[in-house]
């Protein structure tokens, strides 16, 4: 029988409310806040206002000393995986430097001088609703810097299509409430960052996430098992099943009348298992996280990488603002990411409302993550209705838009659409088996590439970051 270690939660109180210990965390010299430590096992997280969410730095952080020994840091780009004769690579566009902070994350873990995980997030549609491309980045990352996770998964399956590469997960969908911000939402709009919740709708409901089985190149163990829900009034209790073996049991019923956001976490021994949740009445589950140290050839464990896969059917700017709750808010705040990409826009019919809806988006995520860098990414090409004979002219313009909002909010760009190949490339992507028949969703094998395009396009905005400042990531 392998050992669970458990841990306590615990928490303050600020200005009359009780908030985690571990949001007070002291500014980077980049501005960027850093990470919180990871949560004590039921601990519960509540909702920040942006006053709050600003107010816990801590005024006593040390000004950092001056840099000292720096490990090398390899620029070889072999690991890339860089396909021979694919179109011109745009550059990225970001003149207000926004990205800074995360190449500095990035040369920390590069150089072995890292003291937390480096977490990317990426928002997406349908196309990201089967991990392909996000797989690809957390593959690639991961086997050049050591296997960290699968990061965050969705507990429902709000369609039959939806999975994640490199983890196993399922629910029984009968017993079960599967909310989605775009085709399914709640009425409270309380589904967590993802905009995936599941809800239970008769005692006994099981949902479940696993490391990955076969010959999956990652994720095949973890020793931290996360899980975000919802405490409400009334609401009932969960048990945490590791291998079959119930562990604790959460409950989900808040002190006040207000919604508030709950995480617990199980520690056990870094190997292949199950983790289950077991619903005893009505409780509502914001997804679950697996993770783990990385380990080098010599057995030392390091922080790494992980991507957090977000897609949701028809994501447009309008179901990412819908999102904007307090509770959310908090979860965001927790997982604490150091790049979230949108790579939204297919869906998005409604153009004179985007930089409306798509600022809203932006202030959320920066209320939860002051300096958060943020990277916009082009639609890909389509050509809906016309049966690949001409691109759609919606999604020029629609790009125009993403980039002018990028701009106005500080914001990284990158085109995306070029970077298939620009107008009719989906058409290109058909014919070699990349895209499928209609013309708008990806297969794995076109994921993949364009995961390797956004990886390359990454690799050299670094590059350029070293070039400035050679001492990048060094140690203070």
């Amino acid at each position: 029988m392998r050992a669970i270690r458990r841990f306590v939660g615990a928490s303050f109180l600020l200005a009359g409310l009780p908030v985690f210990t571990a949001c007070s965390h002291p500014a980077s010299e980049s501005g960027h806040e850093q990470r919180a430590p990871s949560p004590s096992v039921g601990t519960t997280l509540l909702p920040l206002t942006d006053a709050s969410a600003t107010s816990l730095t801590s005024p006593d952080a040390a000004s950092p000393s001056q840099a000292t020994h720096c490990p090398e840091l390899s620029r070889d780009p072999g690991w890339l995986g860089i396909d021979e004769g694919a179109p011109e690579l745009p550059p990225l566009d970001d003149p207000d430097k926004n990205l800074t902070h995360f190449y500095e994350r990035w040369a920390e873990v590069a150089r072995g001088t890292a003291k937390r995980t480096l977490r990317i997030a990426v928002y997406g549609d349908s196309n990201m609703t089967m991990d392909g491309l996000t797989a690809m980045l957390r593959r690639a990352f991961q086997k050049k810097y050591g296997d960290a996770g699968h990061g965050f998964v969705a507990l429902a399956k709000p369609w039959g299509w939806y999975h994640h590469h490199d983890v196993v997960h399922g629910f029984y969908e009968n017993m079960w409430k599967a909310y989605a911000t775009t085709t399914a939402p709640a009425m409270d709009n309380q589904m967590g960052f993802s905009g995936i919740a599941a809800e239970a709708i008769t005692p006994g409901a099981l949902t479940w996430v696993a490391t990955a089985d076969g010959d999956a190149p990652i994720g095949k163990t973890a020793s931290r098992f996360g899980v975000y829900y919802l405490k409400r009034p009334g609401h009932a209790t969960f048990e945490v099943r590791v291998d079959g073996k119930a562990v604790k049991e959460i409950d989900t019923a808040s002190s006040g009348t207000a919604s508030e956001l709950g995480y617990d976490e199980v520690a056990t021994d870094d190997a292949p298992h199950k983790v289950a949740y077991y619903a005893k009445g009505t409780v509502r589950l914001l997804g679950a996280t697996l993770e783990r140290d990385a380990t080098d050839s010599e057995g030392h464990t390091h922080p790494s990488v992980t991507v957090d896969s977000l897609g949701v059917g028809s994501l447009n700017a309008w179901a990412l603002a819908r999102l904007d709750t307090q509770v959310n808010r908090a979860m965001l705040t927790h997982r604490d990411f150091d790049l979230v990409m949108f790579l939204v826009g297919t869906n998005m019919y409604a153009l004179e409302k985007h930089h409306e809806w798509m600022g809203r988006v932006i202030r959320h995520h920066r209320a939860a993550t002051p300096n958060l860098p943020i990277l916009f990414l082009a639609p890909p090409d389509i050509t809906m209705g016309n049966n690949g004979k001409k691109t759609d002219p919606r999604i020029h313009k629609v790009a125009e838009q993403l980039h002018d909002i990028a701009k106005e909010h500080k914001a990284a760009f990158w085109d995306f659409h070029a970077a298939m190949g620009g107008d009719l490339s989906i058409v290109a992507f058909r014919n070699k088996k990349w895209a499928q028949a209609d013309l708008i969703h990806f297969t794995d094998d076109g994921s993949f590439f364009m995961g390797r395009r956004v990886l390359l396009a990454l690799f050299r905005g670094l590059e350029g970051e070293l070039e400035k400042n050679p001492t990048l990531g060094c140690p203070r």
